[in-house]
């Protein structure tokens, strides 16, 4: 019977694909650290009208770097993440995507973000990726994300 993939099935289709974008990039000025990017989901910003979109869209580009911030309190939802373009906030990751990324934060993990793409139709929307920094044989860098993303894909949550 064929019918819609499952969201286990998407899960492991996306962590598959993930795990193949994997690559080395050079960290430090000094000593030239290697650390692994491991892309964890693509998004569309949510609540972009709402905050400072309007005001900083003409100079938002594709590239850019987001910085992502847990907010734990907020009363709507409680797996909240802020996305912030220089200190502006943008908007949030979307409520029925961010339940992975709350508990990689949540567990210390080095998330950032980038902006794909931009459209510039009325109605103006932002593409963005969430990255996870991992630095193999550092002690204290990425391995919380390490040990969090375990913990998504076997389906565990030690809390």
């Amino acid at each position: 019977m064929t019918g819609a993939p499952s969201v286990i099935d998407r899960l492991y289709l996306h962590l598959g694909l993930s795990l193949l974008l994997i690559g080395p990039v050079l960290a430090g000025p000094v000593g030239l650290r290697a650390q692994t990017v491991l892309l964890l989901q693509t998004s569309r910003l949510a609540g972009l009208r709402y905050y400072a979109g309007s005001l900083v869209w003409p100079d938002m580009k594709e590239g850019d770097v987001l910085d992502l911030r847990r907010e734990a309190d907020n009363p709507f939802d409680a797996r909240a993440v802020e996305v912030y373009w220089h200190g502006y906030k943008l908007g949030y990751v979307p409520r029925a995507n961010n339940a992975d990324v709350a508990r990689l934060l949540d567990h210390g993990a080095q998330l950032g973000g980038r902006i794909v793409s931009l459209s510039h139709t009325r109605r103006r929307q932002v593409l963005f990726e969430i990255d996870e920094m991992l630095s193999p044989g550092l002690p204290g860098q990425g391995s919380a994300g390490r040990q969090a993303s375990q913990q998504v894909t076997s389906g565990k949550d030690a809390k």
